[in-house]
């Protein structure tokens, strides 16, 4: 986590209370239910940080497919968005792919 630059997506299986604050990313996508009441998702609930918890697979396939790619994540309640977007005119190098 300490490797998150502005503007990343981080998606991670599960967050652990002894995880540094993420306070760089553009949002956080568990794949854990439990993780809503972690010490770093509240904390990024206090920096506006968007957070969500994805349980079906057919999404976490196409999380997979966007991986490295300029995307959008809009979370709104238990609505959940994510789509493809040109990268923003100010920043011309392209995300990096994560394993």
């Amino acid at each position: 986590m300490a490797s998150v630059r502005p503007g990343e997506i981080i998606v991670i299986r599960q967050l652990s209370s002894d995880m540094p604050p993420v306070t760089a990313a553009a949002g956080i996508i568990t794949k854990k239910e439990d993780c809503l009441l972690s010490h770093p998702a509240i904390r990024a609930r206090q920096h506006n940080i968007p957070f969500a918890v994805c349980l079906d697979s057919k999404s976490l396939g196409l999380l997979e497919e966007l991986n490295g790619q300029w995307v959008r994540l809009t979370v709104q309640g238990e609505e959940v968005a994510i789509t493809r977007t040109k990268a923003p005119a100010k920043n011309k190098s392209p995300p990096q792919k994560q394993e």
